[in-house]
């Protein structure tokens, strides 16, 4: 925007008024300011939360970290073993959730923002719990994505192992004393196989993604799935999006916009046999009627077919415009992560950031700072 140095006071009214009606009708012109972006480094020399500055992160060659947060409860309950997507952050109150992918072990960090350096063991601001006993847990099965709904105040975890899956729904997270083993509590489908994602917020609802499952509808629709549902149950053949249209594919993560009513949903292309668009974005109210069989309403590309290949976590803040996926080669992870400023700007382009001698598992926004 132009600025004169003479003005009317009408011409200037009128101005603003004309910024304002082009901020309302520009894709994606959503608020980004005071986002902070954490991850999770899982080498065994690191084993820390790391704090930068979402803008900064994005437009910087070399971003400067804002702190380090680690703990020696983090590296004995969580260490090099985050789950795909494990690590979750409660904005409302303040506090951080990492989850071990092979042990069910949840470490909890209260007043995250406050936080820098180490964490004494003995601080009432860092505390472990463990979900279920060993007995309670899949035979040979990985924890995976974890999402909590501030709202709610509920955690929830995917489980999975090579026949069976479930979601655990974890009530009031914050207050669970450490050291307590958590009565399994289970949201599943029968017949619904290996879910790798889930997302939570929007007065309650639960979102999941599945690879397969049964057949669904009159058509008998088979394939990946995205199911809307409660932290009681997830309506079998209602409230669910599956089939060709929805392009959804092998691994897929999810991440919620509750700002907007949007589910967006990362597929990891080389598993899923594909080079299309890995990022798919799905409006919340594609879930509540007119067909299973519903393409996304937007997609966002990285790149090449090679850029687009890997992605196997996302994250967004919730009420602020930003977006970020992580990614893996097979299980493995490493050190490259995605940023998207505006993403529902369909203009917008992705900032990608190779952090040195770092492997990242889990990322999460704060957008309250």
């Amino acid at each position: 925007m132009r600025h004169r140095s003479y003005m009317s006071l009408t011409g200037a009214l009128l101005a603003i008024a004309l910024v304002g009606l082009a901020c309302v009708d520009k894709p994606g012109g959503g608020t980004t300011s005071g986002t902070v972006l954490y991850a999770y480094d899982s080498t065994s020399t690191a084993k820390q939360i790391i704090e930068w500055d979402a803008d900064a992160f994005f437009t910087s060659e070399s971003p400067t970290i804002l702190k380090t947060v680690s703990s020696s409860v983090i590296s004995d309950k969580i260490g090099q073993n985050l789950a795909w997507g494990g690590l979750c952050l409660d904005p409302t109150s303040n506090r951080i959730y990492l989850v071990n992918e092979a042990t069910g072990d949840v470490v909890r960090v209260n007043n995250i923002r406050n936080q820098s350096g180490t964490i004494s063991s003995t601080s009432p601001d860092v505390a472990t719990f463990t979900l279920g006993s060993s007995s309670d847990r899949l035979s040979s099965g990985k924890f995976g994505q974890a999402a909590l709904d501030t709202a709610t105040g509920t955690l929830y975890v995917t489980e999975k192992n090579d026949s069976d899956t479930r979601i655990w729904v974890v009530s009031g997270a914050s207050g669970i004393a450490g050291g307590t083993t958590v009565q399994p509590n289970l949201l599943k489908v029968s017949g619904d196989k290996n879910c790798s994602g889930v997302a939570a917020g929007l007065n309650g609802q639960v979102f999941a993604y599945f690879d397969s499952g049964n057949l669904i509808g009159a058509d008998q629709i088979s394939g990946p799935r995205l199911r809307k549902g409660s932290s009681s149950a997830f309506p079998f053949d209602a409230a669910v999006l599956v089939g060709s249209n929805t392009t959804l594919g092998k691994y897929g993560t999810l991440a919620l916009d509750t700002g907007n009513n949007l589910l967006f949903v990362a597929r990891h292309n080389t598993d899923a046999s594909t080079t299309g668009a890995p990022v798919l974005a799905f409006s919340i109210g594609k879930l509540n009627g007119g067909g299973y069989n519903q393409a996304p309403d937007f997609t966002l590309k990285l790149g090449t077919a090679v850029d687009q290949s890997d992605l196997r976590v996302l994250a967004h803040p919730g009420t602020k415009e930003w977006l970020a996926a992580l990614t893996s080669t097979g299980e493995t992870a490493n050190n490259k992560i995605h940023i998207w400023k505006l993403p529902r700007d369909l203009t917008s382009v992705v900032s990608t950031k190779v952090i040195s001698n770092s492997l990242f598992k889990g990322i999460a926004f704060d957008g309250n700072n």
